[in-house]
């Protein structure tokens, strides 16, 4: 009875009262719902992922935190953390594939110099330096042109 004498007191005092956890909840629900929402929007897809790695992670943090005998409010806001920067590295590595993709079909580097373009045709072999290799692939193209030509 004492107790909720004293929530009433509270509610009186300060209006509605919420649990630090039921706080933490919401706000990492707000985070996944507005992370999911920013990722429709052209150019916030890197926040929107960022958002949802925080809410997720502040979540199973929260709990993990809990489980181990620490506070929840702890535990969410370190996960929070920890998720916004993996959210936001699993959007960079989402992005980067298609380059890493491109990049592997259009140049092959192997031992010293064996430079494929997109057809696969061998744009220069052998043994040298970058500007060598950029003469020998001068070379190549004035003699393409003269053949076609």
């Amino acid at each position: 009875m004492e107790d909720v004498d004293r929530y009433k007191q509270k509610v009186h005092r300060y209006g509605a009262v919420v649990d630090s956890k039921i706080a933490s909840l919401i706000s990492s629900g707000l985070d996944i719902v507005a992370g999911i929402a920013l990722c429709f929007v052209p150019g916030m897809q890197g926040l929107g992922a960022s958002l949802i790695g925080s809410g997720t992670l502040g979540i199973a943090g929260g709990y993990i935190s809990e489980a181990l005998g620490g506070s929840f409010e702890l535990g969410a806001a370190i996960g929070s953390i920890i998720g916004s920067f993996i959210g936001g590295k699993v959007y960079q590595g989402i992005q980067g594939l298609p380059a890493t993709k491109t990049a592997s079909e259009s140049v092959t580097e192997v031992g010293n110099y064996l430079l494929r373009d997109a057809e696969g045709k061998v744009r220069y072999t052998g043994i040298g330096d970058r500007s060598r290799m950029l003469l020998h692939n001068l070379f190549l193209e004035k003699v393409s042109m003269k053949s076609t030509g």
